[in-house]
């Protein structure tokens, strides 16, 4: 079945395709990457959060970023 979903963020309606077995599984509790295992992250994350993939990796994008400077910084001894 088609099921469409707002993103929180951007507002724009997506459309996930969801086996209703699946789908009636994860809505009685069964952890959604088991319930829909061929289901992409992305789609799962959809499901979940309401928040679209290019939202979410907006959303995390610059924390990651700085992970990434700060072990370089811990490795050239810059850290206080």
């Amino acid at each position: 079945m088609e099921y469409p979903i707002k993103c929180t963020v951007c507002r724009q309606w997506k459309t996930v395709e969801v086996d209703e077995k699946e789908f009636a599984d994860w809505n009685n509790g069964t952890v959604i990457q088991k319930a829909m295992p061929n289901m992409s992250a992305e789609d799962r994350e959809l499901l979940m959060s309401q928040t679209c993939g290019a939202c979410f990796d907006a959303m995390f994008a610059e924390d990651e970023l700085d992970e990434s400077f700060r072990i370089i910084d811990e490795a050239n001894g810059d850290v206080d």
